[in-house]
C-alpha cells in the first residue's frame, strides 16, 4: 500500500493535468476524478516505477504501430481469466508516452472514442466507471468496486491539493526544504513562495518537498492565482 506521501504526490503530480486536458475538452469534471481514480488502482498511486518511467498511468496495451516506433514496454501483469474465474499473470507490451500530460491526453481520447463514449454523459463518478467497465475498458468483475475503493481513500487528500493555496512568509531566508516531514534537506524556500498547507508541515509544489509551518506565515488566500 502507498504511503500517505507517496498519494498525495501522486495527487499533486496528476489531478492538476488531469482537470485541465478535462476542461480544454470540454468534458464533465468528475472524468477529470476518474482519470485520477484508474491511474491510481494501475499504478498504485503512482508507486510502479516502470509505469512512472513511461509515463505510463493506464496501463493500455501496446498497438503495432506502438511496437514498430519502440513506444512501448514489457512488463507482467495479472488479468483476470474468465474461463479460469480467476486471475493469471502474463507478460504483455504498454503503451509508454514522452510525458505524463500526452498520456493523460490519450486516456482521454480513449474514454470518449465510440466505444466509452457514453461515459461523456454520466453524472457522477460511479456511472461513468460503470459505462467504462461495462464498453470492456477491465475484465475484473470488481473493477468498478475497486475503483470506488480507491476514490475514498483518494478523497481524504484531494483537498490538500486543492483547497489549501496559499502565499506565505518566512521568518528565516533560505527556510529548508525537506524531501518529507523531519528529512532530509533537498533545497531552499524563499520568500513569499506559495506552499498547501497541510497539518504541522507545508507542501512546496515546486521542489516537491515540505517546510515547518513553524518558520512561516500565511499572508493571504491564492487559490485563484
Amino acid at each position: 500500500m502507498a504511503t500517505i506521501e507517496q498519494i498525495k504526490n501522486y495527487i499533486l503530480n496528476v489531478y492538476p493535468v488531469a482537470q485541465k486536458v478535462c476542461k480544454n475538452k470540454g468534458l464533465p469534471d468528475h472524468l477529470a476524478k476518474v482519470c485520477l481514480i484508474q491511474g491510481a488502482l494501475e499504478t498504485g498511486y503512482g508507486t510502479s516505477t516502470i509505469m512512472s518511467k513511461y509515463n505510463a498511468l493506464f496501463g493500455v496495451k501496446a498497438t503495432d504501430e506502438d511496437i514498430k516506433y519502440n513506444k512501448y514496454y514489457v512488463t507482467n501483469t495479472l488479468e483476470y481469466d474468465k474461463s479460469l474465474g480467476k486471475y493469471v499473470q502474463i507478460q504483455a507490451k504498454f503503451k509508454a508516452f514522452a510525458d505524463l500530460t500526452e498520456n493523460i491526453e490519450y486516456y482521454f481520447s480513449l474514454i470518449t472514442n465510440k466505444r466509452y463514449g457514453a461515459c461523456v454523459y454520466s453524472k457522477d463518478v460511479k456511472e461513468a466507471l460503470t459505462i467504462i467497465w461495462s464498453a470492456g475498458y477491465a475484465t475484473a468483475p470488481d473493477y468498478v468496486s475497486k475503483c470506488l475503493s480507491v476514490e475514498k481513500i483518494l478523497d481524504k487528500y484531494i483537498s490538500y491539493q486543492t483547497n489549501h493555496n496559499y502565499k506565505v512568509i518566512t521568518q528565516h531566508d533560505p527556510l529548508n526544504v525537506r524531501d518529507k516531514p523531519n528529512g532530509n534537506i533537498i533545497g531552499s524556500l524563499p520568500k513569499d513562495s506559495t506552499i498547501y498547507i497541510n497539518d504541522e508541515w507545508s507542501y512546496v509544489p515546486e521542489l516537491n518537498g515540505f517546510v515547518s509551518n513553524k518558520y512561516i506565515k500565511k499572508i493571504g488566500d491564492n487559490k485563484n492565482g
